[in-house]
């Protein structure tokens, strides 16, 4: 190749290389997703679809920031979202899938009610482009209950009488006139119990330790009549409360001078469950959830006192007039 010919070569070849650089800046690189939705905060849920440029894409990864972990499934599978089927993250806090054309991600994320904000990141791959999703999750200042829906599964209400946790107790009159004695020692250990339960993410968790969680239930009926009406304390679990704080009223027995009673108890229990739906509201966002569970109550309604023994004893005046010598 002579002299004038390589300078030739090297010309075009330069020329080429200017014109694809030129070439390469004049045409950007491609965003897969819009750029608000890289790095964003919010304090509520959050259910939106984010356009998606470039096919085929996957979600590579989900993952929380604080831990560097990777959100897993049900299964302990770690996230990722390739077909068209919805994936779910462990207790459903988060959910995604892919739209029928694969022109968007369907994002589902529910409440973060920790007082920690949750920072998560969703890795994506577009045709061997990367780029990552960051949104950042705040509890809200307060949530509070808008709406309640209780119903009780009658064919699953019990009634029963029992002596259980009822104390016996004897009341000796030395005197010599009647006394009323106040019998309510028999019912000290007597409980009315409270359950809730429910599998739904933040059922409990909602609840601010400020908050008052004291709710009105469905009153409980017996034969017509109202036989327990106030609050109850909202909580994962049970909640026991005496029944003697509960039920104002208090038995006394008369009892004859120079006399001993010997008593029992019973008292009768109405078992009862309830599904409940309650429509809560983030304070923050005005955005609105529902949480769904199941309320079981056994309440004391009715008790019974069983007179064992009523027998003489010897009053202190006749005791003095005992002679004691042998």
């Amino acid at each position: 190749m002579n002299l004038q010919h390589f300078r030739h070569t090297l010309f075009l070849f330069i020329l080429a290389s200017i014109t694809l650089l030129a070439c390469q800046k004049q045409t950007p690189k491609l965003e897969i997703v819009p750029e608000n939705y890289k790095n964003f905060s919010i304090s509520s849920g959050l259910a939106t679809h984010i356009k998606i440029s470039g096919e085929p894409w996957v979600v590579d990864y989900v993952k929380l920031e604080d831990t560097q972990s990777d959100v897993v499934d049900s299964n302990g599978q770690a996230l990722r979202l390739d077909g068209l089927d919805t994936i779910y993250a462990a207790n459903g806090w988060l959910s995604m899938a892919k739209s029928d054309n694969g022109a968007a991600l369907f994002l589902r994320l529910k409440e973060n009610f920790e007082q920690t904000p949750r920072t998560v990141r969703i890795g994506l791959d577009a045709n061997g482009q990367k780029e990552e999703l960051k949104i950042t999750q705040h509890r809200a200042s307060r949530y509070r209950i808008v709406g309640k829906k209780i119903k009780e599964l009658t064919n699953l209400r019990k009634e029963y009488t029992s002596d259980h946790e009822c104390s016996p107790l004897q009341l000796i009159n030395g005197s010599s006139e009647v006394k009323s004695m106040a019998t309510e020692q028999i019912f000290q250990n007597v409980k009315h119990s409270s359950t809730f339960e429910s599998e739904d993410y933040g059922a409990f968790a909602w609840l601010g330790s400020e908050q008052d969680s004291m709710l009105f239930m469905e009153e409980l009926a017996v034969e017509g009549g109202s036989r327990w009406s106030p609050p109850v304390k909202y909580k994962e679990g049970t909640t026991q409360t005496s029944y003697l704080d509960e039920n104002g009223s208090r038995t006394h027995f008369d009892v004859d001078p120079y006399r001993k009673l010997q008593l029992s108890g019973k008292m009768t229990y109405v078992e009862r469950t309830c599904e409940y739906i309650f429509t809560i509201q983030n304070e923050d966002s005005n955005d609105r959830f529902d949480i769904s569970g199941v309320w079981k109550q056994i309440l004391p309604i009715h008790t019974t006192i069983i007179i064992e023994s009523n027998t003489p004893i010897v009053s202190i005046a006749e005791s003095n007039n005992v002679d004691h010598t042998d």
